[in-house]
């Protein structure tokens, strides 16, 4: 891996870690983990559950696949 691979990498961890986690942590605290996972009238997942899946595999996808190098199995 070249220098600038791991310096951007290394960036882009401590931005995530610094600015994004902070941030939903703070959403989700107002939350009950019920709250956050089902929907009382639907018992189906809630639009946040989904979004947090998504952002959960996008972002592994994109650490794996994008700057990791390695190839990300789709679906």
């Amino acid at each position: 891996m070249t220098d600038i691979a791991k310096h951007f990498i290394a960036q882009s961890r401590a931005f995530l870690s610094s600015d994004y986690l902070p941030k939903i942590e703070r959403c989700l605290e107002v939350l009950s983990d019920e709250d956050v996972w089902w929907a009382r009238e639907t018992k189906a997942p809630t639009a946040s559950a989904i979004c947090l899946l998504h952002l959960q595999g996008s972002t592994q996808a994109w650490i794996t696949g994008v700057a990791g190098g390695f190839d990300h199995p789709a679906g």
